[in-house]
């Protein structure tokens, strides 16, 4: 059985809590109430936070789960019989629904209103073109965002991009209203080029054991501006469009 999961005598966490993200459930939320929303369902918050809404028909394939659901929580401090219902994660089936969803959806372009997107965000995936070795490292997440002040592209790590996004999803009303990139297809694919190589560039600084890395975008964020100067902007998200 040790050579088909390996072997852990101890953890010490104070030797790897460097290395693991500062993120917890309720990071969580932002997401499954857009897909909610994209599936035209309005996500209902509780007083005490808690998250309620109806189904989207396209989950409903999966069995077990329910038609609607009253008083969902990202907090893994519930206690109580009802609590691996109730709490909202990775494993709970609506949850593993919206993941399964998202993966299979093929636009990887989004335009962001500049409201709230003040510069380019790509997101890639890396992985190791070499297989068939041990590695207990598959593929990781990276993002470049490009700066303002030096024109230069930073890299986030996974949890930074799970909050840099978060951060973009502050509103969920104007998520519903759909607004088309004023970018030309070349100056999109001159961005993405740039991010990539930002990113190829930063791997050989990672504590990865990729021989020959392999990078795919997955998300390309643009920021889309208004034409009319003194008009107020507005938090616009949502529409996609395929590469």
């Amino acid at each position: 059985m040790k050579e088909i999961v390996g072997n852990c005598d101890r953890f010490d966490y104070q030797t790897a809590g460097k290395d693991v993200p500062p993120v917890d459930l309720p990071d969580l939320r932002p997401f499954l109430e857009a897909m909610l929303i994209q599936n035209r369902r309005r996500p209902r918050r509780g007083e005490d936070g808690s998250l309620s809404f109806k189904t989207p028909e396209a989950w409903l394939s999966e069995i077990g789960v329910r038609t609607s659901y009253e008083g969902l929580v990202f907090d893994r401090n519930v206690r109580g019989k009802e609590a691996v219902a109730r709490v909202l994660g990775v494993g709970h089936k609506v949850m593993d629904q919206a993941l399964h969803q998202a993966s299979d959806e093929t636009s990887s372009v989004t335009s962001v209103s500049s409201a709230v997107l003040h510069r380019p965000l790509i997101v890639a995936r890396v992985s190791d073109q070499v297989t068939g070795r041990a590695s207990p490292i598959r593929s990781i997440v990276l993002a470049a965002e490009k700066s303002q002040d030096t024109g230069e592209w930073m890299i986030l790590r996974d949890w930074e991009t799970v909050r840099r996004l978060n951060h973009i999803l502050v509103g969920l009303g104007p998520l519903r209203t759909a607004c088309a990139p004023q970018e030309a297809p070349s100056l999109v694919k001159g961005a993405l080029d740039a991010a990539m190589r930002a990113i190829e560039n930063h791997i050989p600084r990672l504590d990865v054991a990729f021989r020959v890395p392999l990078l795919q975008a997955l998300a390309v964020n643009l920021a889309r501006y208004r034409e009319r100067t003194g008009e107020r902007p507005r938090v616009e998200l949502g529409h996609r469009h395929n590469r």
